[in-house]
């Protein structure tokens, strides 16, 4: 590891001296009604302090349905619209690269995540189950959260919750690392018309508008269009002399996005479009000078999601969750020249439909139950190949049922204590039963401070792709990997705006599918093991300056105490908001990794500085402006097991308007 990233790590691990905080969390979401001595106003909200408040305010990933941070039986971490605002966040992987334990790599057109000292390169992010407003957005060719192609805008989200560690006893399969779930905004931040413009010294343009409108007779809706275009995209490796010009004007980017909302009642409707045509140049000669073409790439993803949540009296709650979705992606790759075939064209096309059923009581003194009915439809799973022109050979077509029933009881052990039983069964036509059970316990000794201990167990089956690679090589079908992990955490408010936080975990996990070493069909690995410590540390002062450490120590090994590939020892984060003339903030954000081992070699540490300042011009005018890798720090990444080191974003100043109309 280089000297700076290693200085920086140490000086501020130094300043964090106790540890870490969970981020705030803001408004409450649309989950079931909370429990009783969770509700509070608005105006007690803003009378407390900021991280007090971040410990009173309501999350429900964690449970599935909204109660107090400090209440819920395991760690949430928070990333809230303003957080987002404050730092000039951009997409999915900023707000993800601020949360703690995560980080993601991207290859030029796929962004990996990796949680938790796992993310060794080719993982298409199929250990992490993503959300939106409790949707479950994972495709079903992959089973992949996608960063790149993601369907909602960040200027649409009202707050992100991070729910880490296994979570299959709520959520089933690929709630393996942990659980994130993206809210969306409603129209109370979104009414009016509203248009965002943004441009960088990348080249990218942005778009996007919006309109809300709050209806007399209760409901609301809203509707919001985007649309980005950035070319010659910067090369991530050297190129040959003379081709560079070549190489930039076959390397481009747009994107279209199309999101609606409509809520009325109990029901709330959320639907949207998403189209990605990524280019990228492709050598169809290797005679000197190369001949190039462009490959194509394109992504369309679509969804809709029905819910309804209503009472059955006065102690029982219900809530019945619908929804549709289609993924498209395909690559056109220009054959070489000597065999002028035309394209090659490879496509996954998927469909699928999700229906959930919950029931919610507190009608027993001193416990709160909920019973819940997944199903889980692919309706259409298909992997094809062949030229574009002519006919495809299909190689790989899947139709899956999967059906769950899970239980979850927290029964109140007195004032201050709680303990949460769950359990779920889920049964799939290919994979056939799992069963994960989960155990919490939250102890409050005071109003300030909060012990959780939490053990659990999660599972992952293997996906069409990886079926598909077996069946091509004559290999069977890999096992399904397995997870389970004991945590403890605590978290303490000390007053005076100051906040700190611990969280040890320790976890053993079998069967992961892996890419075999000599043969490239997907094996199941023997046991790895996982422990790390993540502290973190929350500062509010008189004015609004707020500062978040997060320091993640992790390692991830196999049974002869070797390190896994792409995984970092040491994460920092660090996140500085601070008001300075009326209208104006300025915000400060720091990513340090310690240095990664992967299968050709070592990846040097790095620490990178993002920089973004907010004006505020009037009540409906508000100027962005943010330089990202303020430093211009070099760093590589490998996304690929045997591929080249690729450079990441260097030094970049966006500049960002937005304006309100009446």
């Amino acid at each position: 590891m280089s000297r700076r990233p290693l200085e920086s790590l140490l000086l501020a691990a130094g300043l964090m001296a106790a540890t870490p905080s969970w981020p705030q969390a803001a408004a409450p979401n649309l989950a079931p009604q909370a429990a009783p001595d969770s509700d509070l106003s608005l105006a007690d909200l803003l009378r407390q302090s900021l991280p007090d408040a971040g410990r009173r305010a309501e999350v429900s990933t964690a449970s599935r349905f909204a109660q107090r941070a400090d209440q819920a039986p395991t760690v949430t971490y928070v990333l809230t619209d303003e957080d987002i605002r404050s730092h000039g966040m951009r997409n999915l992987a900023d707000v993800l690269n601020a949360l703690p334990g995560l980080f993601t790599t991207y290859n030029g057109s796929f962004s990996f995540i990796a949680a938790r000292g796992l993310g060794r390169p080719a993982d298409f992010n199929a250990r992490l189950l993503l959300l939106i407003d409790g949707m479950r957005a994972n495709e079903n060719i992959y089973d992949a959260a996608l960063v790149d192609e993601f369907q909602i805008d960040v200027e649409l989200i009202e707050r992100v919750e991070f729910a880490p560690g296994p979570g299959s006893a709520l959520y089933g399969n690929n709630a393996f690392f942990g659980v994130i779930n993206v809210i969306t905004k409603r129209a109370d931040k979104l009414g009016g018309a509203q248009v965002r413009a943004s441009a960088g010294s990348d080249r990218v343009g942005k778009l996007l508008a919006s309109y809300g409108r709050r209806l007399d007779e209760g409901g609301e809706w809203w509707l919001a269009l985007s649309a980005s275009d950035q070319n010659r995209i910067r090369l991530p490796v050297e190129s040959l002399p003379g081709e560079r010009e070549a190489l930039l004007d076959r390397n481009s980017e747009r994107f279209k996005r199309l999101v609606a909302a409509w809520s009325r009642g109990g029901w709330h409707l959320r639907a949207g479009l998403t189209d990605r045509l990524r280019l990228l140049p492709f050598a169809v000669s290797h005679a000197q000078p190369r001949d190039f073409g462009t490959q194509v790439q394109q992504s369309r993803l679509s969804f809709a999601s029905l819910r309804y949540q209503g009472e059955l009296g006065p102690d029982w709650d219900w809530e019945l969750h619908l929804s549709t979705q289609r993924s498209l992606y395909h690559s056109d790759t220009p054959t070489p020249l000597e065999y002028q075939l035309g394209d090659y064209r490879a496509r996954a096309l998927g469909r699928w439909h999700d229906a959930e059923l919950l029931l919610g009581t507190q009608r027993w003194t001193g416990q709160r139950w909920i019973a819940g009915l997944a199903l889980h439809h692919d309706r259409l799973q298909e992997l094809s190949y062949g030229l574009r022109d002519h006919e495809l050979d299909q190689l790989s077509y899947g139709k899956n049922r999967n059906a769950a029933l899970f239980l979850q009881d927290e029964i109140r052990l007195g004032e201050r204590q709680q303990l949460v039983l769950g359990w779920r069964y889920d049964h799939s036509e290919y994979f056939g039963h799992r069963a994960n059970p989960r155990l919490a316990w939250n102890w409050r000794p005071d109003d300030n401070s909060s012990l959780k201990l939490q053990h659990g167990s999660a599972f992952r089956n293997a996906n069409l792709f990886e079926f598909d690679t077996n069946n091509s090589l004559g290999a069977g079908l890999p096992r399904s990997e397995r997870i389970r992990t004991t945590e403890l955490a605590w978290d303490q408010s000390l007053g005076d705006g100051l906040r700190y936080s611990a969280s040890v975990y320790r976890s053993r996990m079998l069967d992961l599918i892996t890419p075999g070493a000599e043969i490239p069909d997907y094996q199941n690995a023997g046991p790895t093991h996982a422990k790390g410590l993540e502290l973190g540390l929350d500062k509010q002062w008189q004015g609004g300056t707020r500062l978040n450490l997060a320091l993640s120590l992790q390692h991830t090994h196999d049974e002869q105490d070797r390190e896994l590939s792409n995984s970092p020892t040491r994460l920092l984060k660090a996140r500085l908001s601070l008001p300075l003339a009326p209208g104006w903030q300025l915000g400060w954000q720091m990513l340090a990794m310690s240095r990664r081992e992967t299968s050709v070699g070592p990846l040097a540490g790095h620490v990178i500085h993002h920089l973004n300042l907010g004006w505020e011009l009037d009540a409906a005018t508000q100027l962005g402006i943010g330089l990202y890798n303020a430093t211009d720090t070099r760093f590589f990444d490998r996304t690929d097991p045997f591929g080249p080191p690729l450079q990441q974003e260097r030094r970049t100043l966006r500049i960002q308007l937005t304006r309100r109309f009446p």
